[in-house]
């Protein structure tokens, strides 16, 4: 993730689009809707994502729930794809051409390519892929996102990963 993606997150008109892995680690660390709800930037989530996501909840996985929670609040909104993501959600999404991709982060690529907006993706392969494929697709991952000083300012989650907060 470059310097100016980063600054895009404080952005109201800038659109990230994220991994069920973006929130399943976002959800454990519970601190979750805090970083959420504090940056300026919409965060989408595409269907099969939410689908993705939804598969855990017969294993036990609380992330469903809490998906749906700020999918409710308005803090995250669902994804669909249009003419343009669908084809490249298809594309990358062919394991005759590109082995390894999931599902879930070939549609976050083609949603992110249809809205101009930015990839969250924690997969190495499927950052890779991006970058091979799409390379003009601005993306980055949950650590960059919690290392990133755009975050939430003086928040428990900034002081829970290490940062030290400012004294008032």
């Amino acid at each position: 993730m470059t310097a100016g993606w980063m600054q895009s997150l404080s952005d109201q008109g800038t659109k990230v689009v994220a991994d069920a892995s973006v929130i399943i680690y976002l959800n454990s660390s519970g601190h979750a809707e805090e970083i959420f709800a504090g940056l300026a930037c919409e965060f989408i989530v595409p269907e099969p994502v939410i689908v993705e996501i939804e598969r855990g909840r017969s294993k036990g996985n609380k992330d469903a729930d809490f998906l749906q929670k700020m999918l409710d609040s308005s803090i995250l909104r669902a994804g669909n794809l249009g003419l343009v993501g669908t084809a490249v959600n298809d594309r990358l999404a062919d394991k005759m051409v590109i082995p390894h991709v999931h599902e879930g982060e070939a549609s976050v690529i083609g949603c992110a390519v249809e809205i101009f907006g930015n990839a969250l993706i924690d997969d190495k392969r499927a950052r890779r892929l991006c970058r091979n494929h799409v390379p003009a697709l601005p993306i980055g991952s949950t650590a960059e996102l919690l290392l990133s000083p755009l975050r939430p300012k003086n928040t428990r989650a900034q002081r829970s990963i290490g940062s030290p907060s400012s004294s008032s």
